[in-house]
């Protein structure tokens, strides 16, 4: 009687088993990321327009007291000069301009949102008003127009203006310009500004989940087999 006996070789791995370690891989690659905190660096933090000539003109942007936020770090606070537009110190206009990196190469950057807030106090015989646009790598958006009632303390913001990013952007180059304008005996102020960055990780190519549902295939395909046999 001939017996054939077919050894396994000692490393190997039943289809079945690796199908199933390759269909699992895709999703354990993205939840790996998830579970560490994806953060982005900002850098090149310039403050390019500096004190406009002349009497009654302000810069607006504080690049030394410019913070990353201590709750969130990927927001970017920036600093602000002390600035309370009232006649006399009539405007003050300014840009601003840093990159944006992610930290860790299994992610991407999905968006960057701006905006900014203040405080006017109308007058009847003057006016106000915050004006100001930004762009993300040469993309560009207004941030509006606000202007101050005449005869009324009233908050105001600008904002948010959000770029939403497709593909695998990892660094964005953003450039913010701001104006503050007040005539007469109308104040204009601004308290706050601040720029968020969205991160997720980087999809999978298509590839990997094509290897492994092919595997499935084969490995189906195989059962199958040995059940009609």
């Amino acid at each position: 009687m001939n017996m054939r006996i077919f050894a396994t070789p000692p490393f190997a791995v039943p289809p079945r088993t690796l199908a199933r370690a390759l269909l699992l891989a895709p999703a354990l690659f993205m939840a790996a990321p998830v579970a560490q905190a994806a953060t982005v660096t900002f850098s090149n933090i310039n403050d390019s327009v500096g004190v406009l000539d002349g009497p009654g003109f302000q810069e607006l942007f504080d690049v030394t007291t410019t913070v990353v936020d201590g709750g969130d770090p990927n927001t970017l606070i920036l600093g602000l000069t002390d600035f309370n537009a009232d006649g006399g110190q009539i405007l003050a206009t300014d840009t601003l301009s840093f990159t944006v990196s992610v930290n860790d190469p299994a992610y991407r950057i999905t968006s960057i949102s701006y905006s900014e807030s203040g405080v006017g106090n109308g007058a009847d015989d003057g006016s106000a008003f915050a004006t100001g646009a930004i762009s993300v790598n040469g993309d560009s958006k207004s941030l509006g127009f606000h202007s101050v009632p005449d005869a009324l303390s009233v908050p105001w913001a600008l904002g948010p203006a959000s770029f939403p990013l497709s593909g695998v952007v990892q660094e964005a180059v953003v450039t913010i310009t701001n104006t503050l304008i007040a005539t007469g005996s109308t104040d204009i102020e601004k308290n706050s500004a601040s720029v968020t960055v969205g991160v997720a990780p980087v999809p999978l190519p298509p590839a990997v989940w094509l290897l492994g549902s092919a595997i499935l295939g084969l490995a189906t395909i195989r059962r199958t087999s040995k059940h009609r046999a």
